[in-house]
Formats: structure tokens, C-alpha cells, sequence
């Protein structure tokens, strides 16, 4: 990418090892050299001590992959209307750490099957107490015109 008109390049030699150290570490908060030394620069002109990166709560981490690979991250990402990278982020902590990520509409559709399953064992809960009682009032197992226990658990009616 061509340098704006109003730009100058700023270089200097330094130690190969102190180099790579450096690409590293800018890579991983700052995405790249480039953009850690123009933060580092601003901090300095400004009278401020560096700051630390942007994002250093966390790693970036670069992956290749091939256009078919590529196409189908992006359709998976869209299809949890996210984005490629927070898609990957989310496969790789459920995938290391055994906890799942979830977007908004994921959480919303969980909390309603939640809801349901509630509402449902509250439905059986009712059941079970009304047969409770049927049966400790001998209403359980009657049957018109019949005597109690008539056909209940196999006693002959």
C-alpha cells in the first residue's frame, strides 16, 4: 500500500534477536510492527510513557486457511450472525476449555427452551401431587359402579 504524500519513514538498525522479539510481541497487541512502533511514537510525542497495546487482555493469532475452508467460515459465521473471528474465537474456547459460547439469538432461544422445560416439569409436578392425593383419599383406582381397588394394580374388580 502506497504511504500517504504527507508521511516520512522512520528506521533504525537494531539487534536481530531484539528485532524478533519485538515483531513478535508487536504482532500479538498490535496486529502488526508497523502499528505498535506509530502507537509507541504517539505515546512519546505526546509527553506520555507507551501505553500498553490495544487488546492486551488477549492474543491475536493468525490462521490460514484455504478459499473453501475460508467460504465456509464465513457462511457458518453469518449463519450465527457473527463475525469470522468471533466465530473462531467461540470454537476454540468450547473446544479447549469445555465451555460454549453463544450469541444473543443462541441465548435467547436457550432461555426460552428453558422456560418451556419449567413449565412443563411444573405441569408434572401438578399431576403427581393430584394423583397423590386421589390415591391417599381412595379416589385413585375407583371405578364407577365398581368398588375401590377394582382393577387397580392388578387386583381382581
Amino acid at each position: 500500500m502506497p504511504a500517504p504524500p504527507e508521511s516520512v519513514l522512520i528506521g533504525t538498525h537494531v539487534d536481530r534477536g531484539l528485532a524478533e522479539r519485538f515483531k513478535t510481541l508487536a504482532r500479538a497487541t498490535d496486529g502488526s510492527v508497523a502499528a505498535a512502533l506509530r502507537r509507541i511514537l504517539l505515546d512519546v510525542v505526546a509527553g506520555q510513557r507507551p501505553q500498553a497495546p490495544l487488546g492486551t487482555s488477549g492474543y491475536r493469532v493468525s490462521v490460514r486457511l484455504k478459499n473453501t475452508e475460508r467460504l465456509a467460515l464465513l457462511a457458518a459465521a453469518r449463519a450465527r450472525e457473527t463475525t469470522p473471528s468471533v466465530w473462531l474465537r467461540c470454537l476454540a474456547v468450547v473446544h479447549l476449555g469445555r465451555r460454549p459460547q453463544w450469541n444473543e439469538r443462541e441465548t435467547a432461544e436457550l432461555r426460552a427452551v428453558f422456560t418451556e422445560l419449567r413449565r412443563i416439569g411444573t405441569n408434572l409436578n401438578q399431576i403427581a401431587r393430584a394423583l397423590n392425593v386421589a390415591a391417599q383419599s381412595g379416589e385413585y383406582g375407583r371405578v364407577p359402579g365398581r368398588g375401590v381397588g377394582s382393577g387397580h394394580r392388578g387386583e381382581p374388580g
